[in-house]
């Protein structure tokens, strides 16, 4: 398939290269942001716990990494039922310590776990494909608002692949208008 429209783009080989080694950089840079931030998640979710004397911290920390991996679920599907969990069993148990921890455990899964991920993976997708962090998150928002969850991978590389264009484009015209 690559090859074949490799064929169709009216670039020369070198420039077809070019956007096609773009494209691989950032496919590449996009499967390993979302995997070392679903880790992330899931090992500040695991410390949370761990510290909140919750148990399981481990068990809870490995099933954050993996629902990191779905967009719009994330590790909320397991931190939020846990915090609400002890927030319900302290007050039924009129347990302040209860309450508390499950008040502690929503504060840090939003402002900790899952701020996280707004903040590392412009940086991290961004550094591994060449492109400034916030082209990378302007790519994931507008993927997502054009694709819905699909976007998250592919709205960066649409725009990756468009700035490389550009790039081919502009060092065209300033070569033609040299000669």
């Amino acid at each position: 398939i690559f090859e074949k429209f490799k064929r169709l783009l009216p670039f020369k080989r070198a420039y077809q290269e070019r956007i096609f080694t773009q494209f691989n950089d950032i496919l590449y840079a996009v499967i390993y942001g979302q995997l070392m931030i679903a880790v992330i998640q899931g090992t500040l979710g695991g410390i949370g716990f761990f510290i909140l004397g919750l148990s399981s911290p481990i068990l809870w920390g490995i099933t954050m990494a993996f629902f990191a991996l779905i967009p719009f679920i994330g590790p909320p599907i397991v931190w939020l039922p846990i915090a609400l969990l002890q927030i319900l069993t302290g007050l039924s148990q009129n347990d302040n310590s209860l309450i508390t921890k499950g008040i502690v455990l929503i504060l840090y899964g939003t402002l900790i776990v899952g701020t996280i991920d707004n903040i590392l993976r412009p940086k991290i997708i961004g550094e591994r494909a060449k492109i400034h962090p916030i082209m990378v998150l302007l790519g994931v928002v507008g993927g997502i608002k054009l694709y819905g969850i699909v976007g998250l991978v592919v709205g960066p590389i649409i725009l990756a692949i468009f700035m490389t264009i550009a790039r081919i484009y502009e060092e065209r015209k300033l070569h033609h208008s040299l000669k």
